[in-house]
């Protein structure tokens, strides 16, 4: 009885626990790839920065045509749905207003961050597991190499890199494919399409969609590398590791951007600061 107690206790523990262990050895391992680019020599850092240009063809490039396909599609069932929905209550402006605003802003940083997650996390997750366990990072220890700037850290700046730029592309796609559906369907000229972009976007929510998508992508990267290198120096642990980093990354990604959302609406409420 007491036995099974404790392990009801024991497996409780460790599920309410796990969330807070895998966010301190996140945070530990991008802390440790960030900090080995002062501890090495420029021609390391070259060579880094050069494996992160030949990671990001790869994880960001290739990432690209269903990033743009569903910025498409977002921008224009979402216009046809506010549009029919909304239309007839707030009139035309808002209505465009709001969907470029909720692209901006929610739609085309999340959904990137889902392609990114379940494409190039897994990828990263992939090598980082395979190169564990067959010991090639144990061999770059060995000559000297550090495996964090050596391995981990391209990949984390490929990573972050690619979110954001996917990001922009994602958001063009979508008010492109809402400018497809104002001028054709809608009758709207394309001036006061792009008066509207205008209006409804400023250049501090620029900088916020710049810094939240890179946040995406160093939470990305950060889950991707824990989970490979979290696989230990099994072989039969390589594919279970690839499937498991993806649902975290987009949870984690998920949660900053709620806690974006509500930092800038309660800021907002308050109607002071540049959040108003």
């Amino acid at each position: 009885m007491l036995s099974a107690m404790y392990r009801t206790l024991g497996m409780v523990g460790r599920v309410a626990l796990s969330p807070l262990v895998a966010f301190t050895g996140v945070v530990k391992i991008v802390a440790l790839s960030v900090a080995s680019i002062p501890r090495q020599p420029w021609a390391a850092t070259r060579v880094a920065l050069r494996r992160a240009q030949v990671h990001l063809h790869e994880l960001g490039v290739r990432s690209l045509p269903p990033v743009v396909l569903i910025g498409l599609l977002v921008g224009s069932i979402g216009s046809m749905q506010l549009v029919t929905l909304l239309g007839p209550y707030l009139g035309a402006e808002r209505v465009w207003g709001i969907l470029i605003v909720l692209v901006f802003q929610e739609l085309a940083p999340i959904w990137t961050a889902v392609v990114i997650a379940s494409r190039s996390g897994t990828i990263v997750t992939s090598e980082l597991a395979h190169m564990n366990a067959s010991s090639e990072l144990d061999a770059l220890r060995a000559m000297g190499i550090d495996p964090f700037h050596y391995a981990v850290l391209p990949r984390f700046v490929a990573i972050v890199v690619a979110t954001a730029s996917l990001s922009a592309a994602c958001v063009s796609a979508a008010l492109f494919g809402g400018a497809v559906v104002a001028i054709g369907w809608r009758g709207v000229p394309i001036e006061t399409f792009v008066d509207y972009v205008h209006r409804a976007i400023e250049p501090i929510d620029v900088l916020l969609f710049v810094g939240k998508t890179a946040l995406f992508g160093s939470v990305i990267g950060g889950v991707a590398a824990w989970y490979g290198l979290g696989s230990g120096a099994r072989r039969d642990r390589l594919a279970k590791a690839a499937g498991s980093a993806t649902f975290p990354a987009v949870a984690a990604c998920v949660a900053v951007d709620f806690v974006a959302v509500l930092l800038r609406y309660v800021r907002a409420s308050h109607g002071s600061g540049w959040f108003a």
